[in-house]
């Protein structure tokens, strides 16, 4: 309770005195930073290289968490798999 209590109401409260005590030439230079920063080139190729390796590790992390409940025996008679709308493990017997 407190941790949203937290989140929903002293962040935003301390944000806002932060904002109303900072003098105006501090402000107005942030902002005018903020603006440079925002015209730096983007790397659209270096984004999909990251995405294309998470894709990979989660594909082998999902292989591995099959093999490890494959191994416990709670898919005795089957195989396991994941529900792709919930994502929960489910047991199905091929016959």
């Amino acid at each position: 309770v407190i941790g949203y209590l937290d989140d929903l109401i002293i962040v935003p409260l301390g944000l806002a005195l932060v904002i109303r005590f900072t003098p105006p030439k501090v402000m107005e230079a942030a902002q005018l930073k903020a603006a440079q920063s925002a015209n730096k080139p983007v790397s659209y190729g270096a984004a999909a290289f990251c995405i294309v390796i998470w894709v990979i590790a989660a594909y082998f992390f999902m292989r591995w968490l099959l093999l490890f409940y494959n191994a416990r025996g709670d898919c005795v008679g089957g195989w396991c798999s994941f529900d792709g709308v919930t994502g929960a493990l489910i047991a199905r017997k091929l016959n």
